[in-house]
Parts: structure tokens; C-alpha cells; sequence
């Protein structure tokens, strides 16, 4: 394996915004290192009603508009190597919620 080919990268950027009420699913990915791949939060929480588990899978229904959070999610290669990198969580309410909010006139 080259060290271009061992070098642990995240190939998910960003994570979509998190609506309160729909349901989210979403998949972290890596590259490069050796396999099987592990992720675990370092530091921060996922808005309220998300889960986020050892296979990368962030998924749940937003329960409220918790507000927006920073989650690091480390990944850990097969060997050992780790990798860390920041998610920002944006949380907006559902289209609906905000169509019934009173208008000012």
C-alpha cells in the first residue's frame, strides 16, 4: 500500500440540515487506510433524536429546534490510524411549522 493509499480521509464533507420532524439518514465516509472502519464523537452532540452510531450512520427525526452544534467525529482505520474532522449541525423547523407562525401586519 502507498502512503497516498494509506492516509485516512473523510470523503463526507458536511451533513445536510436536520429539519425537526422528517426523518434523517445519512452515511460518513472514509478512504485510504485498511479497513474495517470505526467512528465515534469526540466531542459534541447531534441535535435531539439523532443517532450516531460505531458504522458512521447519523439517523433519527429531530424532536425541536435545539439549535445549531459543532458534533468531531473521529474515524479509526483497521490498524489504528484515527482521523477527526468537525460536522456543523444546522437545525430548521419543518416548512410547515414555519408557515404557522403569525405574520406581523
Amino acid at each position: 500500500m502507498s502512503d497516498e493509499d494509506s492516509t485516512l480521509t473523510f470523503l463526507t464533507e458536511d451533513l445536510p440540515e436536520f429539519t425537526v420532524g422528517e426523518p434523517y439518514d445519512q452515511i460518513i465516509y472514509v478512504e485510504g487506510g485498511l479497513a474495517p472502519y470505526s467512528f465515534a464523537i469526540e466531542s459534541g452532540e447531534f441535535p435531539d433524536g439523532i443517532q450516531f452510531d460505531s458504522n458512521g450512520v447519523v439517523a433519527g427525526t429531530p424532536t425541536e429546534d435545539s439549535g445549531d452544534t459543532t458534533v468531531f467525529i473521529t474515524a479509526t482505520d483497521g490498524i489504528g490510524a484515527n482521523v477527526t474532522q468537525a460536522f456543523d449541525c444546522e437545525v430548521v423547523k419543518a416548512k410547515h411549522q414555519e408557515d404557522e407562525e403569525p405574520e406581523d401586519n
